[in-house]
């Protein structure tokens, strides 16, 4: 489950980690969010989007879960860049956080769905 603790909402209900190397590289590449919601790439600080036929909702994420930047429908093609201090990089699908209060500063836990 993906949370931002800051403000109690549940950003995803089943997401997964991107462990390996290949996983991270990989990314959403030919992937759906069929089975899962939210894809998270520890030891990342910077996606591309190649290859992609969707946008993403993207989450840089700091030491500590802290939220560094947002981006959503982040379009496909191009590269995005977390500031500096990004430990993590989270994907959503388009759109999921419309709507939602998340903001720079609010701390996310997660831990993989079973």
């Amino acid at each position: 489950m993906l949370r931002n603790t800051t403000r109690a909402l549940i950003l995803a209900q089943r997401p997964r980690i991107a462990a390996s190397f290949a996983a991270r590289a990989r990314g959403m590449i030919g992937l759906s969010f069929d089975h899962f919601d939210g894809l998270i790439l520890p030891e990342c600080s910077s996606v591309h989007t190649w290859f992609m036929n969707q946008p993403l909702d993207l989450i840089f994420v700091g030491g500590a879960g802290i939220t560094l930047k947002i981006e959503i429908e982040a379009g496909p093609w191009r590269f995005f860049f977390g500031p500096e201090g990004t430990k993590t990089v989270i994907e959503l699908p388009a759109a999921t956080l419309y709507g939602i209060p998340l903001e720079r500063g609010d701390i996310l836990s997660w831990q993989p769905s079973a």
